[in-house]
């Protein structure tokens, strides 16, 4: 490694939560995520106000939030279609630098590995290895992109993304856990032979296990006992195993100069049922369909068929998912995901009735107004909405508001009007129901995405402070870039915490606090970077009907 003062280590483990952690701390099952506690400080990690990997990752890796950078949801409107039209998100459409490519600018040297959103590869002072989007080894999977050979030479059977179609949950589960062993082999490899000064890895497994196993830890689940007899608690297993890979990433380092990251990108809790919003509109006069046949199909299906659509989406089966050549029939496999997702969404808006219609439900967990009354449609809507409870008589929505007071930039007018984040996190054990209420517990998935993520800061420049903190998600890149010594961008939205520093070192770097430089905007490229064999798939699709 190079010798510049201060390094910095991260490592992301996606929907990370403090109640397991702290859980399995109490009973000393996790010795080096104990000891970075103890040794240094801890926050909750607000997410962003949808809680979904696609803006949480690039809120954490830019500083900006989404009215910059441009990354609301895993779906993106297609700028030409008024109503309806939507693709999945990529790198191409981030429109705000990450810290690696600020850093470059000051001559250091990024490692990026599995971070998401980050398909197809940008150029990086270092190494870049794309996540989740990726179709499998083609030569945007890696910056630069020759060290796609070396890592298929020498880790021929890592998968950008493990296969979301399996049913067979114990095979599901030897499969995630084999990603994470690969996983761990290659980034020891990598933080031990190749220069750094900013190391940023990613398990993303960690979502996929706590999706499909919450019920193992949850005793109030209806199918606790179930999964407990059949699976054991691959999440305690999931946990300590990771706990393990820190200790041997902690071995790797000079721990004189390099500091230690640890955040996630969203908490997890338990999947118990949904509100449908798109059926609420169509009662209540705010959406029309063209066909009598279909008004009278959605009346009878409607309940179940998207509510089950919606937590295919908001669970993240994620479309184009990285699969390698190896692995050419799970690639197929969470490519049909991706299919059932957009072409489901096609078939529902294509008879939407858009001369009536006043709102209708992106599937991004935001409302649109198509009316010119629309900011009368808007108050009326949160207000009714705001009012709906859930059996219990607590409130169906975690959060209902207009965009433009949650987020704030150029970006923010391509954000849904309203902003409707739905608490999945209520028993269903009741005899009243309410009559848009929606059951999400199914055979996969018990488990869903929370607000609160983890942020855990150990080093030679952070201080031991064991009070518990808040941070926002967005303030990650711009302690990293601090803690590097980077000037933050006049731009950036998040805020340094001094607190977590020590005193002689915000003494020393005073003046990156307030000499801002640059900025963090940039223009999203409209990609002509699209492998050969992604535009023959996309060709073959549209040919179906499905783009």
């Amino acid at each position: 490694m190079n010798k510049n003062d201060n390094k910095i280590l991260v490592i992301g483990i996606d929907g990370a939560t403090f109640s397991v952690i702290d859980s399995l701390i109490s009973r000393d099952k996790l010795p080096n995520f104990a000891r970075l506690i103890r040794e240094g400080v801890r926050a909750n990690l607000q997410s962003t106000h949808f809680p979904n990997s696609w803006p949480a990752w690039v809120t954490c890796t830019t500083g900006v939030n989404p009215g910059k950078h441009g990354i609301y949801s895993f779906l993106i409107k297609d700028e030409k279609n008024q109503n309806s039209k939507y693709r999945i998100a990529n790198a191409d459409d981030i429109k705000a630098k990450p810290v690696w490519e600020i850093m470059g600018e000051y001559q250091k040297k990024s490692i990026v590995l599995n971070v998401p959103v980050t398909y197809p590869a940008k150029p990086v002072n270092g190494l870049l290895v794309t996540s989740i989007l990726t179709p499998y080894f083609d030569e945007y999977c890696t910056y630069p992109k020759e060290f796609k050979y070396e890592l298929i030479e020498k880790y021929p059977d890592y998968k950008f993304e493990i296969n979301l179609l399996e049913e067979d949950l114990n095979q599901w589960l030897n499969e995630s856990f084999e990603s994470i062993e690969i996983r761990e082999k290659f980034f020891l490899d990598v933080i031990e032979k190749r220069e750094w000064d900013l190391f940023f890895a990613v398990f993303t497994e960690s979502d996929r296990i706590q999706h499909r196993f919450w019920a193992c830890i949850d005793e109030n689940h209806p199918r606790h006992s179930e999964f407990l007899k059949k699976y054991g608690n691959p999440i305690y297993r999931l946990y300590e195993r990771l706990d393990i890979i820190l200790g041997r990433l902690l071995d790797k380092i000079d721990k004189k100069t390099t500091n230690v990251f640890i955040v996630s990108d969203h908490g997890f809790g338990p999947c118990y049922q949904s509100f449908n919003i798109q059926k609420w509109l169509y009662d209540h006069g705010y959406l029309y369909y063209n066909e009598n046949e279909l008004k009278r199909w959605l009346k009878i299906h409607v309940p179940q068929n998207i509510l089950q659509l919606l937590q295919r989406i908001n669970n993240k089966y994620r479309v184009r998912k990285s699969l390698s050549d190896h692995d050419s029939d799970i690639n197929m496999n969470n490519q049909k995901k991706m299919l059932d997702i957009e072409n489901s969404i096609s078939a529902l808006h294509h008879h939407i009735d858009w001369s009536r219609t006043r709102a209708f439900y992106t599937q991004e967990s935001g409302i649109r107004i198509v009316s010119n009354n629309k900011e009368k449609i808007i108050e009326d809507i949160i207000n009714r909405l705001k009012s709906q409870e859930y059996a219990t008589g607590k409130s169906v929505f975690n959060q209902i508001d207009q965009r433009e007071r949650l987020y704030w930039g150029e970006q923010t007018e391509n954000i849904p009007d309203i902003v409707t984040i739905i608490n999945h996190d209520i028993s269903l054990l009741h005899k009243r129901k309410n009559p848009y209420s929606i059951s999400l517990t199914n055979k996969l998935n018990t488990g869903d995405h929370q607000y609160d993520g983890i942020f855990i800061g150990w080093g030679n420049i952070i201080k031991r402070n064991n009070e518990s903190n808040d941070m926002d998600i967005m303030d990650v890149a711009s302690n990293i870039l601090y803690a590097l010594g980077v000037p933050l961008t006049k731009d950036m939205d998040g805020k340094i915490h001094l607190s977590f520093f020590k005193e002689f070192y915000n003494k020393q770097k005073r003046n990156h606090i307030e000499h801002r430089k640059g900025l963090s905007k940039k223009d999203a490229l409209v990609s002509s970077k699209r492998s050969e064999d992604e535009k023959i798939v996309e060709e073959r699709l549209k040919a179906l009907g499905y783009l």
